[in-house]
């Protein structure tokens, strides 16, 4: 958490950084989520080809900004990706 915390408040300086970010099913496949901000763009490539379960693909866009939500529909703490070329993708990143 530490980790993406750093890579949060860089993508608000527009500081350069990339992170991995992996979640696992419930069944324990990895799912990969790697994000790149180069300044002024984030890039992100979610991974779901380890899931059995899944769809198995991966799915790329950009986006402008990530956004930090206290006490949304899914959990206390959310961080979603926003601003994004693709409607149609999960914008989600991280939550607890």
């Amino acid at each position: 958490m530490e980790r993406f915390e750093e890579f949060y408040k860089n993508v608000g300086d527009d500081g350069e950084d990339r992170i991995r970010i992996v979640n696992y099913t419930e069944e324990g496949d990895p799912i990969l989520h790697d994000l790149e901000y180069d300044g002024n763009v984030l890039h992100s490539v979610r991974d779901s080809r380890r899931d059995t379960f899944g769809r198995g693909e991966i799915v790329e866009m950009s986006c402008e900004n990530i956004k930090y939500i206290q006490n949304g529909k899914i959990a206390d703490n959310i961080y979603k990706l926003a601003d994004c070329d693709r409607k149609d993708a999960d914008e989600s990143v991280l939550w607890y």
